[in-house]
């Protein structure tokens, strides 16, 4: 779950994931109410273990998976801070330029 900060926007969109394998079912929901955005995850896995023939198509949807947990958020801050930020920033260069 993500609460964004006040005037930030989130800049994905609702969706839904289904990743069927003949092992394991895996649902992924990400859905913004308000300044909350989640994400709500699911894997059922079927059988204790996935046969020889099976394991390709095992391993394939499993990587998937793995791909579908390394979502970034990405969010958009107000200009105001924006501004704030590229000015700090510009400060500190400065400072390390004087210095050296």
């Amino acid at each position: 779950v993500l609460e964004l900060p006040e005037s930030w926007t989130w800049l994905g969109s609702a969706q839904t994931e289904a990743i069927k394998a003949s092992g394991f079912d895996y649902e992924r929901n990400i859905a913004q109410t308000g300044k909350t955005v989640a994400i709500k995850q699911s894997i059922q896995f079927k059988q204790d273990h996935v046969s020889t023939q099976n394991l390709p198509d095992h391993l394939s949807k499993m990587r998937e998976v793995r791909d579908g947990m390394n979502r970034r958020f990405i969010l958009a801050m107000p200009a105001a801070v924006q501004d704030k930020e590229r000015d700090a920033r510009l400060k500190n260069i400065m400072r390390d330029v004087i210095k050296n």
